[in-house]
């Protein structure tokens, strides 16, 4: 890999990752704390599904325009925000709900600063976890970086549309698709169904998606081969 691609690369990572810390510590909390959530049911899996679509397509549409990601740095982009959101949501949200169930005055603090249908769905994640939904976590990361692997590549193939109507249908409709994915998440926090059906659902996708998003991955950082001259 040369230099210039190296640094490439090194760009859409910073940039993807930039773009999902500003989306889901940013902005997310802000529109939470100033149109708060409906107390539960399909008013609250409506309003978390759709906050979480449009907040993040728009900002990932921002960060790729100001980008112009491609080959590499699309790549970067897609693997720095996948990433990212491993670590952040994935990990630290672990690490945080296992420190709260183990403490609860730490969960009564937690819940007190969070609007009334936050607090509950954040009451709901920590009586969910057991043994069994701690098994089934490493899939329901590969799906969650698989899915956002393929909402950067088809919001970048929208985006490259020649037209401004062109360009905001195709942020518009992935970020219904994104809204439609967190629907069975929301559902499970606003206590419609219990959580086992839900992360086996985000294993099959785990497992549906995870060689198409290899695949895409790997042509991406793939260097193209040069164009044929004639003699």
């Amino acid at each position: 890999m040369s230099a210039r691609s190296t640094v490439s690369l090194g760009r859409g990572l910073a940039w993807g990752a930039a773009g999902f810390v500003v989306a889901a510590l940013g902005l997310k909390p802000l529109a939470i704390a100033a149109f708060g959530l409906p107390a539960g049911g399909w008013a609250f899996v409506a309003a978390a599904a759709l906050s979480v679509g449009v907040i993040e397509e728009g900002t990932r549409a921002a960060v790729l325009g100001r980008s112009a990601a491609a080959g590499r740095g699309l790549a970067g982009v897609a693997l720095g925000w996948a990433l990212a959101e491993g670590l952040i949501v994935g990990l630290g949200g672990l690490v945080q709900l296992t420190v709260l169930a183990g403490d609860p005055a730490a969960l009564a603090a937690a819940r007190a600063g969070l609007p009334p249908g936050a607090g509950e769905a954040l009451q709901r994640q920590v009586d969910g976890l057991s043994p069994l939904t701690l098994l089934a976590w490493p899939l329901e990361r590969g799906a969650a970086i698989a899915l956002q692997i393929g909402f950067t590549a088809a919001l970048a193939a929208g985006l490259a549309r020649g037209t401004v109507a062109g360009r905001a249908g195709a942020v518009t409709a992935v970020a219904l698709a994104h809204a439609a994915v967190d629907v069975p998440a929301a559902g499970f926090q606003a206590g419609l169904w219990p959580l086992g059906p839900v992360q086996a659902l985000y294993a099959v996708i785990a497992l549906a998606l995870a060689p198409w998003a290899l695949r895409w991955c790997r042509a991406q950082l793939t260097p193209s081969a040069p164009a044929a001259t004639s003699g």
